[in-house]
């Protein structure tokens, strides 16, 4: 009932929160690997300040909850080379997938966004939505590399990469990604049927690549995460 499913969420955030936010030695994998061979602390102290600053903040911000919950993971020593992973909204074609992304924050960091890619693709083989392309691209307006309507452009002096984070949850990974593509409109019963079947075909490649292929080979880093 109700009070069993509200003891499980509760052991559920427990279990979570101490695994939301950790370093690792190093990326098994990591799109962005040439990034690497600068120094960890080139740049001005702005980026440098910047990335302390919000870094330190994550480990008590990151969405949390039964629905969708996101982790990160830091390479040692660096504050500009990130790991996340976020599970699937509940109510979407994404649900109980696990989707790992790359990010690289460069040297122009924050007067420019982050890098960022996702890696849980099928090698290569799935276009997870509209807006994350089967490459890795990830299309948002945040990122400077989404040119529709929505969410809102990068500022140097508001936008945080948090705010990334959300969007990729709550602008891509929606019950209906059919409709994210420019000049798809609601409101006809071809546009529902057509949504339907978009959706279907995301959904066995989540159970396919998000959810079978990362409990058989679990991402380095995010293991107890996928295990747990």
């Amino acid at each position: 009932g109700e009070l069993e499913k509200k003891k499980l969420e509760a052991h559920y955030k427990t279990e979570m929160k101490e695994l939301q936010f950790a370093e690792s030695e190093k990326f098994a994998q990591y799109h962005y690997h040439d990034k690497l061979n600068t120094r960890a602390n080139n740049g001005n102290r702005q980026r440098l300040r910047r990335l302390g600053t919000e870094q330190a903040d994550l480990p008590h911000s990151l969405p949390l909850s039964w629905d969708a919950t996101v982790w990160v993971r830091r390479l040692e020593d660096r504050m500009d080379a990130l790991q996340f992973m976020i599970s699937g909204p509940v109510d979407t074609p994404y649900m109980n997938g696990l989707f790992l992304f790359d990010t690289y924050f460069t040297e122009e960091y924050p007067n420019q966004p982050p890098l960022v890619n996702l890696s849980t693709t099928g090698k290569g083989s799935v276009r997870f939505n509209p807006n994350l392309y089967n490459n890795g691209k990830v299309c948002l307006s945040l990122l400077g590399t989404w040119s529709g309507q929505q969410g809102e452009s990068w500022s140097a002096g508001t936008s945080t990469f948090l705010q990334v984070l959300l969007s990729i949850q709550s602008l891509i990974m929606i019950d209906t990604p059919y409709f994210n593509e420019p000049g798809y409109e609601r409101g006809t019963t071809a546009a529902t049927e057509a949504s339907f079947h978009y959706n279907v075909v995301i959904m066995i490649a989540c159970i396919k690549e998000a959810m079978i292929d990362q409990i058989r080979n679990p991402k380095k880093g995010f293991e107890e995460v996928t295990r747990k």
